[in-house]
């Protein structure tokens, strides 16, 4: 019988202890082939990474310095249309999940899952189905039963007015956002006054308050 081809995985996650400790799970599984062909701790870095070695998987993380992982997703999959990618985080939330997957997610798994469920999302995804944790489908699924998007307001917004909406909440300037999204400052500036009007809101503090107040930005993130 001949060997099965060993799935190509590229980790972009800023934490190298996360880096290595999914080495460690995916070096001591078998119920498949997989290989870690490379890594890096930021988006700008993993583009090349998936440029260089053409992976099967990428294992991204959501909050990191440097590019937006919602950009990352865009721009990967114009690098290598075939790849699928997973989000790995600690964001359960039923909004960010959804607007992960809109951008083009397969899987979103919680850093706090057991081992047996990241090995069965990466198994999902590359047999071209979809994998997301029972925690966040749950959530998922009880936002639906809100009649008014007043529930969470983040709700109404568009993939790139989340995208410019979670990067302002982060505490990145207007210049920061339109380098990182190749977008002009006055752009940015247009999607941030329509962010305010939306959320009904007058200042980027605001913006960050209500964010933390619905999970969407956390203060402090170790992972």
């Amino acid at each position: 019988m001949p060997r099965k081809r060993a799935i190509s995985i590229v980790v972009i996650d800023n934490h190298s202890v996360v880096r290595y400790g999914i080495h460690y799970l995916l070096d001591r599984q078998d119920e498949f082939l997989a290989s870690v062909v490379g890594e890096a701790g930021d988006g700008d870095n993993g583009l090349k990474v998936i440029a260089q070695t053409r992976p099967d998987i990428v294992l991204l993380n959501i909050s990191m310095p440097g590019l937006d992982s919602l950009e990352v997703i865009t721009r990967a999959r114009e690098i290598l249309p075939s790849v699928k990618i997973i989000m790995i985080t600690v964001f359960s939330d039923a909004t960010t999940a959804k607007q992960f997957l809109k951008a083009g997610a397969a899987g979103y798994v919680l850093k706090e899952e057991h081992a047996d469920n990241f090995n069965k999302a990466i198994q999902h995804v590359f047999a071209g189905k979809h994998f997301i944790s029972d925690k966040v489908a749950q959530n998922i699924a009880l936002e639906s039963f809100k009649k008014s998007p007043k529930s969470n307001p983040f709700m109404i917004l568009s993939q790139r007015e989340y995208q410019i909406m979670t990067m302002i909440a982060k505490g990145l300037t207007v210049k920061q956002v339109s380098e990182q999204l190749e977008i002009a400052q006055k752009t940015i500036n247009t999607y941030r006054y329509r962010l305010f009007r939306k959320l009904n809101i007058k200042t980027n503090v605001s913006m960050t308050r209500l964010a933390i107040k619905f999970g969407v930005v956390k203060i402090e993130n170790p992972f």
